[in-house]
Formats: C-alpha cells, sequence, structure tokens
C-alpha cells in the first residue's frame, strides 16, 4: 500500500508540474514567424515550423526545444538547448545541456554542460568545447573541438581531430585520429576496427582494443535523467512527429481528440477488444485457408490502428492535459509535446505508470476503431 500510495504521488507531482511548464513557457508557431526568432526572450521557449532560427541578437533566457525541417541556432541559449530537425546548425553558446537529434549537423559553441548528439552526418567544428561529458552518435562524424569531460563517441565512419582532457571511447568501422588529435586519456577502440592514427596525434595514456557489445553500449550514448540514448531518439522523434500531426492534419487531430475525450471509457473497451480479438479472427482465417486474404487485409489495418494509434497517443494526453488545466478543447502542438513527454515520464512509474500509458493506448487504438466504423456507417448511409 505504501509503494502504491509513493507511486500516486509521484503520478501526481508530474502532472502538477505541467500547468507550471506551460505557463511558464514561450510558444512559438514556425509558420506565423519571418526571419525567425530575433529578440531576446526571458522564458524558456518552444517552437516549431518547417524553418526556424534564431539570430545572433536573440538571448534565450530559459531552454530553447526548436523542432523543424531546417534548424538554425545563432543566439545564446542560457539554460538547456534541445533540437530536432532535417537540417541543423548550431552556432551558440549554450549554459547547459544539449541534446540534438539531426540528419545532418554543423555544431560550432561553448557547451557548459553535457552534450549529447544524433546525426546521420555530423561536424563538430574545432572552436566547440564541452565542460560536461560528451556522448556523440550518428554515421558520418567529424569531431574536433575541446572535451573537459568523458568523451565516447559511436559511428560507422569517423574522424576525431579534437582534444579529450580524459580517456576516450570511439567506437567505429573505420577510425581516423588526425593531425590535430591530442587524447590525455587512454583511448577505447573496437578490437574489430580499422583504426588510422596520425604521426602528428597524442595519446598520453594507453591505446585498448576492447569487444563492444552495441546492445549495452549506455555508455557510448549516456544517458539523459532515466533515459537511455536511444529511448532519447524515440522520444525526440515522437515528438516531431506529434507537431507535424496537430499542424498539418488540424481537422483529423481536431476529431481524434474530440472523440477520444468525450467518450474515453468506450474508447478503451473499443481498443482493448480491437487488440485482443483482431489476431484471434485472423488466426482463424489463415486456417481456412480460403480466408488468407481477408486476414492479411485485416491484419495490415490491424497493424495501422495500432500504429495510428500509437503516434496519436501524445496528442490526445497533452489535449486532455489541456483541457484539465485551461479549459481549451482543441490540441495544441505545445501541449502535444508536453503529452508526448508526459507518456516517456508514466514510463519510469513502476506498476501505476503502466496501467495509466496501457490505458492511454487503447484509448488512442479505440478511437480510430471508433471513427474508422463512423466512417464506413456514413458511406452505407
Amino acid at each position: 500500500m505504501k509503494k502504491l500510495c509513493k507511486q500516486i504521488g509521484i503520478f501526481v507531482l508530474i502532472i502538477s508540474l505541467f500547468p507550471a511548464i506551460a505557463g511558464a513557457a514561450t510558444f512559438i508557431d514556425g509558420e506565423k514567424i519571418l526571419g525567425g526568432i530575433s529578440t531576446s526572450i526571458r522564458d524558456d521557449v518552444y517552437a516549431a515550423g518547417n524553418q526556424m532560427s534564431t539570430t545572433p541578437e536573440a538571448t534565450i533566457d530559459g531552454d530553447l526545444l526548436i523542432a523543424g525541417g531546417q534548424v538554425t541556432v545563432n543566439g545564446p541559449v542560457r539554460e538547456d538547448l534541445i533540437v530536432a530537425g532535417g537540417n541543423v546548425s548550431v552556432q551558440a553558446d549554450v549554459n547547459d545541456d544539449v541534446r540534438l537529434a539531426a540528419g545532418t549537423l554543423s555544431y560550432d559553441g561553448v557547451v557548459r554542460g553535457d552534450f549529447l548528439v544524433a546525426t546521420g552526418q555530423g561536424t563538430i567544428l574545432s572552436s566547440t568545447e564541452v565542460l560536461g561529458g560528451a556522448y556523440i552518435a550518428g554515421g558520418q562524424l567529424q569531431v574536433s573541438g575541446r572535451y573537459a569531460g568523458e568523451l565516447k563517441i559511436a559511428g560507422e565512419d569517423i574522424l576525431f581531430d579534437g582534444s579529450a582532457a580524459q580517456d576516450a571511447t570511439i567506437i567505429g568501422e573505420q577510425i581516423i585520429i588526425g593531425d590535430n588529435a591530442v587524447i590525455a586519456g587512454d583511448l577505447y577502440y573496437p578490437e574489430d576496427a580499422e583504426i588510422e592514427i596520425s604521426q602528428s596525434a597524442t595519446i598520453r595514456g594507453e591505446m585498448i582494443a576492447k569487444p563492444f557489445d552495441t546492445k549495452k553500449m549506455h555508455g557510448v550514448a549516456g544517458l539523459i535523467g532515466v533515459f537511455t540514448f536511444f529511448q532519447f531518439i524515440k522520444l525526440v522523434g515522437l515528438m516531431v512527429l506529434a507537431v507535424i500531426l496537430v499542424a498539418v492534419f488540424v481537422r483529423f487531430s481536431k476529431t481524434v481528440t474530440k472523440t477520444a475525450i468525450s467518450s474515453p471509457w468506450r474508447n478503451l473497451a473499443l481498443g482493448l477488444v480491437w487488440m485482443i480479438l483482431i489476431p484471434i479472427i485472423v488466426a482463424i482465417l489463415f486456417a481456412t485457408l480460403i480466408g488468407i486474404p481477408l486476414a492479411i487485409l485485416l491484419l495490415s489495418l490491424y497493424f495501422f490502428i495500432m500504429m495510428l494509434g500509437g503516434v496519436y497517443s501524445g496528442v490526445i494526453f497533452g489535449t486532455w492535459l489541456r483541457k484539465a488545466i485551461t479549459k481549451e478543447k482543441d490540441p495544441h502542438w505545445g501541449w502535444a509535446l508536453l503529452g508526448v513527454f508526459g507518456l516517456f515520464v508514466l514510463m519510469i512509474i513502476p506498476v501505476l505508470g503502466w496501467i495509466i500509458l496501457l490505458a492511454i493506448g487503447w484509448i488512442s487504438m479505440g478511437t480510430m476503431v471508433n471513427l474508422l466504423h463512423q466512417k464506413i456507417w456514413k458511406k452505407r448511409a
């Protein structure tokens, strides 16, 4: 009973923080501003749009969470910087942690906290300085700069041409240690990697080849609170998707959230029945042989409903929070972000959090089934 009460207390505390987070933040729709953020903002800033930017004159005195197809950050950030985008360029100093997820990335600036990066193709420039731990993962990586804390890099092709004040762990298929590289401690690398070390490079410790299991590389990726690096990437991806759903599919998102919130118990029951009953029907159809085409069609629909319900869960949860706190009923991309983050928070609360998470998932799936039924019924009528 004490454990359950503690879990309820944690959940209530987390939910109680949402009004403070939402009330103390500035939400910016990228479609409504031209030329990016050009003035200083004494607040946390959540911004999203196709092309998002901050100018050198724009100082963000709180956190900056920015998402878009093309993101440019040129102004200083006093607290955390969180960016998700296709093409990301950062030339700014950040007083706290930096967390980046990008298709292509260019970074140049001072980071006074931890530096966590996931990118397909990334370049960290030589004037970059990281005072905390640096955890960089990607495909093609060129890493320069100075790293005062722990340095761990994972990728396919890696060029390291910076300086590390401590040990460095570099995991890749092909590794090049450049002319300007300085590693004050040991260099750890995979025993099966192709590694090339410039004669001008300096490694003051030992070179240690080790077998690495990528499934257990929590240290390489680092942790963000209670999240592993790969959970962080999933979180950022779902946040970006939530913003796109609310901003692009406006009418459908309104219909989904209205249906979900107006009849939660009915939708929960529909979602649970759908999840359990459809696989049984599919198995029976496969067993009859003649029903295989129908089984394949039904199975495809089953996974589509699950996928659509999954991606809309955060939007529904965020809209419910918005309605409970502000009485506003329509979905908003800022609250959708909070909803997705809230679902990830629920994942860390044993038992109670998981039950609530499942319930929201079933409600979301049931909503999709409900809307599908309404669509079919209207056509028949």
